[in-house]
């Protein structure tokens, strides 16, 4: 068998989620969502199946304001960017090397209005045991809304996608 990260790195059993996240409308940044796989060769074909190693959260604002960015923080220290260590047997992630507690996610400039308006970030798939804090600018004044997700902490699996109540 051969193990298969996506995407593609030097290194064969790492994967980098990076520290800086950007806006797409109605999904998330591809480049922050890597995956993993065993391929298996059956009569020298070889098939691989890819499996997320992210979970999205999908949190969800209206309102009057403009936003500009989230900074997504992991409570009490967590590592949510940089290396991970992948076990290719279980999908289990761990941190190693210099890794960073929080993710900015760059939006431009996105005007809120009545209706909701939902936006994606990932994080890598682990236990969050203290929860994550999102702080939202608002970019006229860069004050911050700051939102608590997961209080009593959350095991997040790859693939899986926590939704939020819209917040004004």
């Amino acid at each position: 068998p051969y193990n298969v990260l996506y995407p593609g790195t030097s290194e064969t059993t790492k994967v980098t989620f990076p520290t800086t996240q950007t806006y797409v409308a109605d999904s998330f940044d591809g480049n922050a969502a890597p995956s993993y796989g065993v391929a298996t060769v059956n009569n020298n074909v070889a098939t691989v199946t890819l499996r997320p190693l992210s979970a999205v959260l999908r949190i969800v604002l209206n309102g009057t304001s403009t936003i500009t960015k989230i900074v997504l923080s992991g409570v009490g220290d967590k590592s949510i960017a940089g290396k991970f260590t992948v076990n290719f047997s279980t999908g289990a992630l761990t941190a190693s090397g210099s890794n960073a507690s929080s993710i900015t996610y760059n939006i431009g400039t996105k005007t809120l209005g009545v209706n909701d308006t939902y936006f994606y970030i990932t994080v890598p798939a682990r236990n969050y045991t203290e929860g994550l804090e999102a702080l939202v600018y608002e970019q006229t004044t860069e004050k911050y809304m700051k939102l608590i997700l997961f209080q009593n902490g959350k095991d997040l699996k790859g693939g899986d996608i926590a939704e939020f109540k819209a917040v004004t």
